[in-house]
Formats: structure tokens, C-alpha cells, sequence
């Protein structure tokens, strides 16, 4: 908010060492974009000789009555730096809209920074006894394998 404040983008006023924000001001005020937006479609490309991606994409099931408490525990994961999987480029965890049971997780190495196999299980392990109280690892998807395309 500070940033914004000096920037001007947010009408602020100071008294004393306290900083005051009209609340219409507040209701009106949106962030701006992170990032660059795309200005055009990205075209799909083959993965580049020496330095290809690895995808691993799990599909898990939350327990019933569980999102609630899968928000909380995302919110703590991200605060603790927990669950970091050593040299991935990339790091989602999802949810279907359609079926807000349904949890996608994503992770993507590149294969010059990829750990072994056995570092992999044994991360994926641990994230997997993280979240034993909340997901279904019974009826886990598993899919794995080098990226042919990539945009």
C-alpha cells in the first residue's frame, strides 16, 4: 500500500505518523497487474536440446468436508517455505472448479537441475504425509514424463 501511496495511484493523508484512507477511495483503488501482460498468443514450441523439461502432475481427491481446512493448510505451507521440491522451475497446486474436490498438483524440472528419482519420491513422500488428514492418496493419478511441447 505504501508504494502505491507514494506513487500517487491512492489518495492518502497524514496525521502525524499515522497514515488516513478515505474508504471511497479504498473501494475504488485496484491493484495494478504483476507481471507484463501478453500481447500475443505464445506458439508452441519443442523443448530446447540439452535443457528439456520434466513434468510430474498428481491428481488427488480431498477427503470429504475438506477444503476449508486444504485452504488453511496452503496458506500455512506457503508461509513455512515448506515443500519446495529441490531444482522444479515450476510449482502449481489447483483445484477443479467443476469438482472442488478434485486437487491438482504440478511440478515441472528441468533436467540439468533435476534431483534423482529416489530425491523425488522422497519429497513427494513428505508432502504426502503433510497432507495425509486431507486428501485421498488411495486413489492417486499419477503422470509423469518429459515435455514434448511447450508454449
Amino acid at each position: 500500500m505504501y508504494g502505491y501511496i507514494e506513487r500517487g495511484k491512492l489518495p492518502a493523508r497524514r496525521l502525524g505518523s499515522i497514515i488516513v484512507l478515505l474508504r471511497e477511495d479504498l473501494s475504488g483503488f485496484e491493484r495494478s497487474v504483476v507481471g507484463r501482460p501478453r500481447r500475443r498468443t505464445t506458439v508452441w514450441r519443442t523443448p530446447v536440446v540439452g535443457n528439456p523439461q520434466y513434468l510430474l502432475s498428481v491428481r488427488v481427491r480431498l477427503k470429504e468436508d475438506q477444503q476449508e481446512a486444504f485452504r488453511k493448510k496452503l496458506v500455512v505451507l506457503r508461509k513455512q517455505k515448506k515443500h519446495q521440491f529441490p531444482g522444479t522451475v515450476a510449482r502449481y497446486i489447483s483445484y477443479s472448479q467443476q469438482d472442488l474436490s478434485l486437487v491438482q498438483i504440478t511440478l515441472v524440472w528441468r533436467y540439468p537441475s533435476m534431483p534423482s528419482d529416489e530425491e523425488r519420491e522422497k519429497t513427494l513422500n513428505a508432502l504426502r504425509a503433510d497432507f495425509e488428514d486431507l486428501f485421498e492418496w488411495e486413489y492417486t493419478t499419477i503422470l509423469e514424463g518429459p515435455v514434448d511441447l511447450n508454449a
